[in-house]
């Protein structure tokens, strides 16, 4: 029984015969390992659009991979479960326990807000840490009394209810003892996908807002990089949604922004 205040709920055994799917997902999918990032990734999406993760330095940019069957097995099984499309799938693989993920929330603005967000577990046991958005640093080394951590077993799987990214980070951290690999695939809604609302951030937006700095964006409008770091991040998700074209965005603001990036183009 859980006792965490975050709103996740946690499914253990929930993938049959998970010492073959682990091993079939860890030999059998192209893992790509970037530079000193302390993990290898694998990422799927229904949507032929790249997906853009980070900031600053850590910005990197992911093209769609084939989904491996056994992938759509479990989203099929989880769509079942929640009743919501997962369309994009971000597959981890933590070698051993010294790979990591840091604090962080899985807010990015091409992703739904209004669907949860699935990890399930293959491999060794590993912790999940989650704390409240606004945690006070702890003094001295002193453990964080905000963090809830919680064991993620071997074909588990843990739910992170719709808009919890908003209140919420999360992060694997580094084992505190040796441990084998370990596989996570982290199941989310896309916005280019299906939806029927705006996220949060764009339906509480009025006119009015700062304008962003300066970006670049490809030929074909495909990516963005924003260079303006005082952009917030209600900004941010305004401009992507505009460029990436994932969102029905109300025709005031559409045009409003329209103008505004045309004459960013011709600078």
């Amino acid at each position: 029984m859980s006792t965490l205040s975050a709103p996740v709920t946690y499914i253990a055994n929930l993938v049959p015969n998970p010492d073959e799917v682990f091993a079939r997902l860890r030999d059998e999918l192209a893992w790509e390992r970037r530079d000193t990032t302390p993990r290898s990734e694998y990422y799927c999406n229904d949507s032929p659009k790249p997906y853009i993760y980070g900031r600053e330095r850590g910005r990197r940019l992911y093209e769609p991979r084939p989904y491996h069957p056994i992938v759509l097995a479990i989203r099929k099984d989880l769509e079942a479960r929640t009743g919501a499309v997962l369309d994009v799938c971000f597959l981890n693989m933590y070698r051993d326990q010294t790979d990591q993920l840091g604090w962080h929330a899985d807010d990015s603005p091409e992703m739904d807000d209004a669907r949860p967000i699935v990890t399930v577990s293959l491999g060794a046991e590993r912790e999940i840490w989650f704390r409240p958005n606004g945690s006070p640093k702890p003094v001295g080394g002193a453990p964080d009394p905000s963090v809830e951590r919680l064991l993620l077993g071997h074909g588990s799987a843990a739910i992170m209810a719709p808009g919890m990214q908003d209140h919420w980070q999360h992060r694997i951290p580094k084992g505190s003892r040796s441990c084998g690999a370990r596989i996570s695939l982290t199941y989310r809604g896309y916005v280019g996908g299906e939806r029927s609302e705006l996220p949060p951030r764009l339906r509480n937006w009025k006119k009015g807002t700062p304008q962003i700095g300066a970006f670049l964006r490809t030929r074909d409008g495909s990516t963005i990089t924003l260079v303006d770091d005082s952009a917030n991040e209600k900004q941010e998700t305004l401009l992507l949604a505009l460029i990436l074209g994932s969102q029905k965005i109300p025709e005031e603001i559409m045009g409003a922004l329209r103008t505004w990036v045309d004459t960013q183009v011709r600078r």
